[in-house]
């Protein structure tokens, strides 16, 4: 690329250069620029190097290595930040799969029929059943995975429109953002008020190790009719124009601990047991 045409990439106060790792990835270094999942990311570190942390760190710049293409918009940036101990000048890991936030719903339904309502007083949870979606993720080598009902950002930032729409998509269940109740609306001890923090940053980070990938999970509590929950399981969904295969099925809640392994959904069942003040 001609020096005239370099760009950088700004992480607080460091305008490093933002190079790509072959000819062919050149074209597309503006683009990434403008992906909303690398702007975050940025800003993120960026805060973190205006800490006290942030002196003992050399920041040389941003590699990206590979980027995957979603039609004509970007999906995934693998990327590597070139950042050293200023001590030693020894690398700190950086590589990076840069993918962005997603949303998941932990969705809970129990019978709304007259005699099966009065069963039920005080969220019985031998009538409440999860709804999980089953489909293949390669990644893991599975062809038939149980998940909690989830979806990217794709540059959304509002999380609950987003939950909802997943929802109807996966599942064929309309409910609005309003009917949703965030799990992951806290914050941590040592995050303090600190200003800037970014609310749309708040959520979960399921492999920090090597992807920037956070997630928020949402609670949605429902009544139905005993024949539409019947009529859950089973259900076949999905975009089928975007690959999705996705067949629907119905987990007791007392037993969802042992019906996947899904982070999302065994997080998402920590945290509603903590609201209802025990053990879920």
């Amino acid at each position: 690329m001609p020096k005239s045409s370099r760009l950088f990439v700004q992480l607080g106060r460091h305008a490093v250069p933002l190079t790509a790792g072959h000819g062919a990835l050149e074209p597309l270094l503006p683009a990434v620029l403008e992906f909303r999942p690398f702007q975050q990311w940025a800003a993120r570190l960026g805060r973190q190097l205006e800490r006290p942390m942030g002196s003992r760190v050399e920041v040389r710049g941003v590699r990206v290595s590979d980027v995957d293409m979603f039609g004509r918009r970007i999906g995934f940036v693998k990327f590597t930040a070139g950042i050293r101990w200023a001590e030693d000048g020894k690398p700190l890991p950086g590589i990076v799969f840069c993918r962005g936030g997603a949303v998941a719903v932990l969705l809970i339904v129990r019978p709304s029929d007259a005699a099966a309502a009065v069963a039920d007083q005080g969220g019985n949870d031998d009538d409440s059943w999860v709804v999980l979606t089953v489909q293949p993720r390669l990644p893991v080598a599975l062809l038939e995975d149980p998940a909690l009902p989830a979806g990217m950002l794709d540059g959304d930032s509002n999380f609950a429109g987003v939950a909802a729409k997943e929802l109807e998509e996966e599942c064929g269940i309309r409910m609005t953002a309003e009917d949703l109740v965030d799990l992951t609306s806290f914050r941590t001890l040592d995050e303090g008020d600190d200003e800037g923090a970014g609310v749309d940053e708040t959520g979960l980070f399921p492999s920090a190790g090597g992807c920037d990938e956070f997630i928020r999970l949402f609670l949605c509590e429902k009544r139905l009719p005993l024949a539409q929950i019947r009529e859950l399981e089973g259900r076949e969904a999905g975009l089928r124009d975007e690959g999705e295969r996705i067949r629907v099925k119905l987990v007791r809640l007392r037993d969802l601990w042992r019906s996947t392994r899904d982070m999302k959904a065994l997080a998402a069942l920590a945290l509603y047991g903590i609201r209802r003040g025990g053990a879920a």
